[in-house]
């Protein structure tokens, strides 16, 4: 057997709110925020030591955690996703003639940012065998979105969207800021771990 595994794919971005009281974290309410097409982690560590002597360097103390962002690409968040994810208030109505009414939603101060756990699945391949792997980040974020658009020229072209978020240690006794999950053998029970670890009522 192969002593390394091969990254494949990525999908079913996920998250849920998050609560934390006296070293315990929890979650509730998980989603699906969109179809995902690619996450990208970028962490921020603390300098590392070294203790010198005898002209080299003999012991060595690692940088640790001190934050992270994530960037997630995927097809736009529907309307009452992109509420959870960025807390937006409720939406106001615009009446139109003959009374017809049309609902939209405000971008502003009244948005509260909520905290999150963030999940996804990450697909492997080894010796020709597809495994799937649950990974959640504890505590995250995320930004108000930045938009980009393009009209459709001689041929379609599919747009995405990206969410940035800004990670941290969890309030849990532990501290962590990703957990890693034993591998599946099928997406599905992948996701159900996701589920489960988030919070989803059974």
């Amino acid at each position: 057997m192969a002593n390394g595994r091969v990254c494949t794919g990525y999908s079913h971005p996920m998250a849920a709110s998050y609560a934390a009281s006296a070293g315990t974290v929890t979650y509730t309410d998980p989603f699906i925020i969109a179809r995902g097409v690619s996450v990208d982690i970028s962490l921020t560590t603390s300098s590392g030591t070294s203790f010198y002597a005898d002209n080299s360097a003999q012991e060595t103390s690692p940088g640790k955690f001190v934050s992270g962002t994530v960037t997630l690409t995927n097809d736009d968040p529907l309307p009452g996703i992109a509420k959870k994810i960025y807390g937006l208030p409720e939406e106001k109505t615009l009446t139109m003639t003959g009374s017809t009414t049309v609902k939209y939603q405000g971008y502003g101060e009244q948005a509260s940012y909520p905290y999150l756990g963030v999940g996804f699945i990450v697909r492997f391949q080894q010796d020709g065998v597809e495994s799937f792997v649950p990974v959640v980040l504890t505590k995250v974020r995320f930004s108000a979105p930045n938009t980009s658009r393009e009209t459709q020229g001689e041929e379609m072209s599919y747009q995405t969207t990206t969410l940035t978020g800004t990670m941290a240690l969890d309030d849990g006794t532990d501290k962590n800021w990703k957990f890693v999950f034993d591998e599946q053998t099928t997406e599905a029970a992948a996701v159900a771990v996701l589920e489960k670890f988030l919070g989803k009522a059974s």
